[in-house]
């Protein structure tokens, strides 16, 4: 049924900013776009990782968000990642590891580096720690 449903949403694109590759996606709002070679001028990167390639591809092993949740919450953070705030129009989907469970939408070096950091909170707040004690004025 969700492989039906994506067939059914139609991510046209419109007001397309070629030079900042950034564009009005029906479903997602404002997003990054990238060229598309056949048939459409231009592709929803919401799409593409959601439905497409490799973000299919972890969805088929485990992680599963509906793409329809997944678009509202993006229009809900305002392209912000939830960590540190930052504009993206490319916000990646943060699943923990060990459940699989979507956890939120992040930029990409926000959720790198949580990965970098294994997952692990008290690690995270011993980086933080680490950083405040050696900041200089």
């Amino acid at each position: 049924m969700y492989d039906r449903l994506m067939k059914k949403l139609t991510h046209r694109i419109s007001n397309v900013d070629a030079i900042n590759r950034l564009g009005d996606c029906e479903v997602c709002g404002r997003v990054r776009i990238k060229p598309k070679q056949k048939g459409k001028k231009w592709a929803c990167i919401v799409y593409e990782r959601e439905y497409s390639g490799a973000g299919y591809k972890r969805r088929k092993l485990g992680y599963r968000v509906n793409i329809l949740a997944h678009a509202e919450k993006i229009k809900s953070l305002e392209n912000k990642c939830e960590i540190c705030g930052t504009l993206d129009f490319g916000l990646v989907v943060d699943h923990d590891h060990s459940t699989g469970k979507f956890r939120g939408l992040l930029c990409n070096p926000c959720n790198k580096a949580l990965g970098f950091f294994r997952d692990n909170p008290e690690v995270l707040e011993s980086a933080a720690r680490y950083i405040r004690e050696r900041i200089v004025h």
